[in-house]
């Protein structure tokens, strides 16, 4: 429930705190703020899920700007062509996508004149990104790579298995927080 949500938010916070006063390591730092943005999106679908749609919108808010200054922030140290980087870019786009398909989108639109409103376009934006650097990366059969083309085009059938670099970035904060908030909520 919320505890959880607070719980993770909570660590997740700590944890960016402590990378951005150490100035040692803005890739963790920036990972911490992905995952929050992910938590957020968690978050917004268990706010729909218990009829908060004001919740939802507001949990949508920021997991679409965390996310958008993570994927940033990537670009701006040269290591948007990484997985942690693909990561955060496959997240932001299906959190645009999920933002439409979840019917947020107007309230964001009217509430958040910050945020690129093209949804769809940025949702094939990001996830287009994320896709040719684990192709590149992985390559083109690899499970990461199938996810985000399902994501991309949802007649492809959905898989099962865990997602590489979500696991490893999991690894950074703590597991029974971060696990119980992770990927799994997502409404399909």
């Amino acid at each position: 429930g919320p505890a959880l949500f607070e719980q993770a938010e909570r660590a997740l916070l700590e944890a960016i705190d402590i990378f951005q006063e150490a100035q040692s390591d803005r890739v963790a730092a920036l990972r911490a703020q992905g995952a929050r943005g992910e938590l957020h999106f968690c978050w917004t679908s268990t706010c729909l899920k218990s009829g908060d749609p004001a919740g939802a919108q507001r949990h949508m808010q920021t997991c679409l700007r965390e996310l958008t200054a993570a994927a940033k922030g990537m670009q701006e140290i040269e290591q948007e062509t990484t997985l942690a980087a693909a990561e955060i870019m496959k997240d932001l786009g299906k959190s645009y996508d999920c933002a439409s398909g979840f019917g947020l989108e107007p309230a964001l639109r009217a509430s958040c004149p910050d945020l690129n409103h093209e949804f769809d376009t940025q949702h094939r934006r990001w996830l287009g990104q994320a896709l040719a650097v684990v192709e590149e990366l992985q390559g083109v059969e690899h499970r990461n790579a199938r996810n985000i083309r399902r994501l991309l085009d949802r007649s492809v059938p959905e898989i099962d298995e865990p997602d590489v670099v979500e696991e490893e970035a999991l690894q950074i904060w703590s597991q029974s927080v971060i696990r119980s908030g992770s990927r799994r909520c997502v409404i399909a």
